[in-house]
């Protein structure tokens, strides 16, 4: 059976009659150019993949090394005032920036984080960060939504998703990150109770967000009444995801949280990530005098690199390290390689950057 692609013909510099084109060199490379365009349209809606496809589709790729996989939907969830929307947005700022996140790799490109709530909060987020990061805000392609957006209303979300091509078109090229902050606020007609609007609800996230922009998805999410029950809604939600992600907020000092992860597919479960929320102003004041501030979160070490760093500072050899902390030696090396690019080995366990002194391990 023929197949018949329809392309537009392209207008000659010279006037606007299409025939004229033909007398342009150029002619025949636009039109090229538009097939091929075709071409992967066709191939990025085919909903399959060949065996001799495969191999490709193997590799691990990631947003934020380790932690967000290429092209997954990800949940990270943590009861009320537990800093997962400070988690989220410095996850994406991280990504947008191409800057490390607390130490591990990002592959830098645009983000659009999707607001339930808050807007004008998350800008001085955004705002301090950057303060913080010393990088410019207006340098680094991130966009967030005036309103949120109904998940469950397919139609709804095929919108976004235009306008989301519009953001591409702007940046040049597709997002790596899309951060759905809150799936309460975002999930549109529907009960989080519902196993079945809980499946749609990631369904929709995966056709026509994470699929359609290849990119990675976090959706950030409230624990129940029990918080030792995990994400609100029940287990569907979290077994849907790709990844899953709690945060635990220290007893004796607020501002300082843990993030875990519950599950990864197909992966190794990353290193629990300290932080610690810091207070950075933005430089202006309110009517009242008063200066502008937001929160900003530093990194704490992870219990494997605290005692890496010891055992590295006692002079232990990497085997003798491993044999401690009962890890490969090839998790020693890295370990050892991300503490020198922080700067931290050699520096006095009691003193290093961005490390509180007397955290529980």
């Amino acid at each position: 059976m023929t197949q018949v692609l329809k392309v537009t013909s392209p207008r000659s510099e010279e006037g606007n009659d299409p025939n004229d084109s033909r007398k342009d060199r150029r002619y025949l490379k636009k039109i090229e150019e538009q097939v091929i365009e075709k071409e992967k349209e066709k191939k990025a809606k085919f909903p399959f993949v060949f065996s001799h496809e495969m191999s490709s589709t193997c590799e691990t790729e990631y947003t934020i090394d380790g932690f967000i996989e290429d092209k997954t939907t990800n949940l990270l969830y943590a009861p009320k005032d537990h800093l997962k929307s400070f988690v989220a947005s410095d996850m994406a700022m991280s990504v947008a920036s191409g800057k490390d996140w607390h130490g591990f790799t990002t592959q830098g490109g645009p983000c659009v984080y999707i607001c339930g709530e808050g807007h004008s909060g998350m800008d001085r987020r955004f705002k301090a960060w950057a303060i913080k990061h010393q990088v410019d805000l207006e340098d680094i392609p991130i966009v967030r939504s005036k309103w949120p957006m109904q998940v469950l209303d397919a139609g709804n979300v095929k919108e976004w998703a235009e306008n989301i091509k519009r953001v591409v078109d702007h940046y040049g090229e597709k997002p790596k990150l899309i951060v759905i902050d809150t799936l309460a606020t975002n999930f549109g007609p529907g009960s989080e109770n519902n196993p079945s609007d809980m499946s749609q609800f990631i369904a929709h996230i995966k056709i026509y967000l994470s699929s359609e922009f290849e990119c990675a998805v976090l959706i950030v999410h409230h624990t129940g009444k029990n918080h030792d029950l995990g994400a609100r809604g029940g287990s569907s939600i979290e077994g849907d995801s790709d990844a899953v992600y709690y945060i635990k907020r220290d007893k004796e000092e607020d501002q300082l949280i843990e993030l875990h992860c519950k599950h990864i597919k197909d992966a190794e479960k990353p290193p629990v990530i300290r932080l610690k929320a810091e207070v950075v102003e933005l430089g202006y004041q309110d009517k009242h005098g008063r200066e502008i501030t937001s929160l900003v979160l530093s990194h704490y070490l992870t219990n494997q690199q605290i005692d890496v760093l010891e055992l590295s500072q006692q002079g232990y050899s990497q085997r003798s390290i491993a044999t401690r902390i009962s890890r490969d030696k090839k998790v020693v090396s890295r370990e050892q390689k991300k503490l020198r690019e922080m700067g931290l080995l050699g520096v006095p366990i009691q003193s290093p950057v961005g490390m509180a002194q007397g955290v529980p391990r």
